[in-house]
């Protein structure tokens, strides 16, 4: 998916002086996010923070980035909680995450057949997959809308605009009730 497309979608969600990515250090959409919200800081494997353990954040954040993250992590929904512990009331988890219908609709037992992953991705979500696990964490859904990464292909652009299920990604913002 195109970066700065991605970029786009979430920099309207981010509010608040202290927002922090996970696992976003060498990307081109955390590249681009900084550009407008220079304050931002990074927690990626790269600086010796690996997210699938017991990671420590020293403040509380009013927006947290997960992007392109929870399906590579052991425990999604223990992150979740975890960074739950970071944040203050009505402060915003933004989630992005590879669209499993899309899976499922090109191979109906994608994921059972390769079990070790793909592209490194340990599980797969749909939208209400998510949905659910925030709202029983705690979090009020504020926005969700599927993005296209078809931008380059007329043809698969127009099947994503029919059925929107269908588009390869995306996009969750939730509120810390």
């Amino acid at each position: 998916m195109d970066d700065e497309f991605r970029a786009k979608k979430i920099t309207p969600f981010i509010n608040g002086r202290k927002i922090i990515d996970l696992g976003g250090g060498s990307t081109n959409v955390h590249k681009y996010i900084k550009k407008l919200f220079p304050q931002i800081t990074c927690l990626d494997i790269e600086e010796g923070i690996d997210l699938n353990k017991d990671f420590k954040i020293k403040k509380n954040h009013d927006t947290i980035l997960a992007l392109e993250l929870i399906e590579h992590l052991n425990s999604p929904i223990e992150f979740i909680r975890k960074c739950k512990t970071f944040m203050n009331k009505n402060s915003k988890l933004i989630i992005t995450t590879p669209n499993a219908g899309l899976q499922y609709f090109i191979n109906p037992s994608w994921h059972v057949r390769n079990t070790d992953g793909f592209d490194g991705h340990r599980y797969v979500f749909t939208i209400p997959m998510v949905k659910c696990i925030l709202e029983d964490e705690g979090f009020e859904i504020i926005h969700e809308e599927y993005l296209n990464v078809f931008w380059y292909n007329r043809l698969a652009k127009f099947i994503c605009k029919l059925i929107p299920k269908l588009r390869n990604d995306f996009l969750i913002v939730a509120r810390k009730k």
